[in-house]
């Protein structure tokens, strides 16, 4: 929340910006991001949820994430921002302004995007339940190997109370 006050701060006169607080729940949170014309993240899942709803948006990114999803979005680094070396309210300025001028652009690249990154994600959990349930059938059925694999399985665990 430090860095949303900062950034509320490039924008002190300008009521159209504002912080969300804790007072919401993830689905309030995403509904309120779908309302937005354009949108200004830090954090991953609220980008997430921004591009998921249409929403052209810039990140402040503070990690490789960002980059990666823009990518994975855009086939580009697109409208991601360093958070390490942003400094000043011009850059931000410039790189919204960008944002706004291409405003349809995104919103029709996000709906033709989005469906297919969603499917992609469906599948890869798919698969992935589908290579769990075969573990889990090798370990019932007692063909899994654990013991070679320098494993072991134990029916209790102790966990502290």
């Amino acid at each position: 929340m430090i860095f949303a006050e900062k950034l509320k701060e490039f924008f002190p006169n300008e009521e159209r910006v504002f912080t969300v607080n804790n007072t919401y729940n993830c689905c309030q949170i995403k509904s309120l991001i779908s309302k937005c014309k354009l949108f200004v993240g830090a954090r991953t899942h609220s980008t997430i949820a921004a591009y998921s709803t249409g929403v052209p948006t810039l990140v402040v990114g503070y990690s490789e994430k960002s980059i990666g999803i823009a990518k994975d979005l855009f086939g580009e680094e697109k409208f991601v921002l360093d958070a390490n070396i942003l400094s000043n309210a011009q850059t931000l300025n410039s790189e919204f302004l960008k944002l706004l001028e291409q405003e349809n652009e995104i919103r029709k690249t996000l709906r033709k995007v989005v469906p297919m990154a969603v499917k992609s994600a469906m599948d890869a959990g798919e698969c992935s339940m589908g290579r769990f349930d075969s573990i889990i059938n090798e370990v019932k059925t007692g063909k899994a190997d654990f013991a070679a694999a320098g494993l072991s399985i134990t029916e209790e665990r102790n966990v502290p109370a």
